[in-house]
């Protein structure tokens, strides 16, 4: 779930709507429309959280939103502007990329696999037996380092879960007078608290792990091979010695350290940023209480205040041990057993070196995979050239990173971009597709299509004036007033806000004359004779686009029935609603329908009494 707004008030009683109940899910293009510009500009504040929740709920992917640039980080505002741009925006997109955790460990991590296997290979000098030796002590090595951090990690976020609920558990239960949206910042605040000390544990748990992976170079003097080569009186075994001093398990050993190191790193950024944010977070709170109601004590210690904590810091004592006790014993027994391992392989190659029985490899081959081994070699600068413009492609759009041109689609793919990279995964699309052309506007909903594909985690609120730019007219559309947000159908909407979207969408078709005697109803040059007391002696008839069929089977209470041909009509953002013209009279008649036509294409259509929206 994006967006979940239920009944949602603001400590500011200016801001409009008043009630906001507003919900959309991942993988979804959901409309807002209001004819009012300050309406719309407002509901877009909220969405982007520039307003203090009071009651209600307010959770943007399942969390409650704690502040404005809490939300900032989850939702990306995406506008049309030709005057305003981050140029050059190869610099900016490269900048969004470095933000991004993910990326950035994955193509440093990329980076230092491919720079120490290529000086491995390099240096085993065309020796097959020492290479598959290589493969074999990182392969052991790896999965020594990947099952105990997949162990820690499954631990801590167990754990978390746990003394996240007992929290807000105990918060709900001892302090539920307290207003909703300081019981919302402080259950956000100690779930950072909970899980920035869970951080702490796992930088410990890391930095552990890098000491034993350290030790691992240090095996040498565990296999006496070396040295009894170097003391040999056999002229060939002394030259031998330089092949036996453990220099193959260095290169294996230094790689994952690196890696390690790098996780080390993001986890102190993380811890970092986390206390920050706590910081803050405190002071808010301290704030909040001090104007609540419903409390008139003066807060200086939350911890003091919720009673409760101290049994919460219990639990993390227990825990913490139990940690510490993986930490300092579990894996030191396991990287014991490993290096008995390692200097197990290391011996049996040493043996197959004294007795001359390595195999050598093709010379040309060696070469041509050294050389290829090399290339693979890819700075991050080139990695994330290289991923914006896969991205862009994946997307389907073609994006130029240098691009002179002041171009309002240039604009849209480059912010849809950095939301991508900053994993602000609610798209909040403001007064745009109002602003693009026919050909625009296609593309950019075919994009959104894609990146739902790519992602399934994103979703798109546009916020609109029109009907006309609604991207999915089959589905329920938001309408914003100054005393909430309504979800209706599109013909509940023509239909309840007729001096309105009615009004603008009727202007010209779907609007009919009729005559009706009783028994015949005359509309459209065409007359039928039907028995009704919705008719009057003369009027107009509104017909629902929604329920215009083109097969007589789906309408068994057929009353009129006319032959037209498909319009270009360009007026809708939803190529499913279609327009028709009656060469007899010229009349006009939209109608919805997944069937695909083609321009001037020939269609008969049927209009039964549940097709008439209206009656005047």
């Amino acid at each position: 779930m994006s967006f979940t707004i239920q009944n949602a008030k603001f400590v500011n009683r200016k801001v409009l709507p008043k009630n906001v109940t507003f919900k959309n899910k991942d993988s979804e293009k959901t409309v807002a429309i209001s004819q009012d510009k300050n309406l719309r500009k407002s509901f877009k504040n909220i969405l982007q959280g520039k307003y203090l929740v009071k009651n209600g709920v307010f959770k943007i992917d399942g969390y409650d939103k704690v502040n404005k640039q809490w939300t900032k980080r989850k939702v990306a505002l995406i506008k049309p502007n030709r005057l305003l741009r981050k140029w050059p925006e190869k610099f900016w997109l490269y900048t969004s990329l470095l933000l991004n955790k993910k990326f950035y460990s994955e193509a440093k991590i990329n980076y230092i696999n491919k720079k120490y296997s290529y000086l491995s290979f390099s240096t085993s000098k065309n020796n097959k037996t020492d290479l598959e030796m290589r493969d074999k002590l990182e392969a052991m090595i790896s999965k020594f380092i990947d099952n105990s951090v997949e162990i820690e990690e499954q631990w801590v976020a167990e754990f978390l879960d746990q003394i996240v609920d007992f929290n807000d558990k105990n918060l709900l239960k001892n302090y539920g007078s307290l207003e909703e949206h300081i019981r919302i910042i402080i259950k956000d605040y100690y779930y950072l608290v909970e899980k920035t000390q869970n951080l702490e544990l796992v930088q410990t748990f890391l930095q552990t792990l890098w000491d034993k992976v350290y030790s691992f170079m240090e095996l040498s003097s565990l296999c006496t091979c070396e040295y009894n080569a170097k003391k040999s009186k056999d002229k060939q075994k002394r030259k031998l010695a330089k092949e036996l001093d453990f220099h193959q398990i260095n290169f294996v050993t230094r790689k994952q350290l690196k890696i390690i190191d790098l996780k080390v790193n993001g986890v102190k950024r993380k811890i970092a940023k986390n206390n920050f944010i706590i910081k803050n977070l405190k002071k808010q709170i301290i704030f909040e209480l001090s104007k609540s109601e419903n409390h008139k004590k003066r807060v200086s210690n939350l911890d003091e205040m919720f009673s409760w904590r101290k049994a919460s810091n219990d639990q993390r004592f227990e825990f913490k041990k139990k940690q510490e006790k993986m930490f300092f014993e579990g894996l030191s027994d396991e990287a014991v057993t490993l290096r008995g391992k390692i200097v197990e392989v290391m011996h049996k190659y040493h043996k197959r070196v004294l007795n001359d029985e390595c195999e050598k490899g093709d010379l040309e081959e060696f070469r041509i995979k050294k050389a290829e081994l090399k290339k693979e070699i890819s700075t991050i600068y080139n990695q994330s050239a290289a991923f914006i413009d896969n991205t862009a492609k994946e997307l389907g759009f073609e994006f130029s990173l240098l691009s002179f041109k002041i171009s309002k689609m240039e604009g849209i793919w480059f912010q849809i971009l950095s939301a991508v990279y900053l994993r602000q995964y609610n798209l909040v699309f403001y007064d745009t597709l109002s602003k693009l052309n026919d050909y625009e506007k296609q593309e950019l909903i075919k994009v959104i299509n894609n990146l739902f594909e790519m992602d399934g985690k994103f979703s798109a609120v546009f916020i609109e004036e029109s009907i006309y730019e609604i991207p999915e007219m089959n589905k329920n559309i938001h309408i914003i007033n100054e005393h909430e947000v309504l979800e209706s159908s599109l013909d509940e909407v023509l239909e309840k806000y007729w001096s309105t979207y009615g009004g603008e969408f009727f202007s010209k078709n779907n609007r009919f004359n009729y005559k009706y005697d009783g028994k015949k109803l005359e509309t459209m040059n065409e007359t039928t004779k039907i028995q009704s007391t919705m008719f009057q002696e003369r009027g107009q008839l509104i017909i629902n686009p929604m329920k215009v069929y083109t097969n007589k089977k789906e309408n068994k209470n057929t009353i009129l029935e006319f032959s037209g041909r498909i319009s270009p009509d360009k007026d809708f953002v939803d190529l499913n609603m279609h327009e028709v013209t009656i060469k007899e009279n010229n009349l006009k008649v939209y109608f919805y329908s997944n069937q695909k036509f083609e321009e001037n294409e020939k269609v008969k259509l049927f209009i039964s009494e549940d097709s008439i929206l209206k009656v005047l």
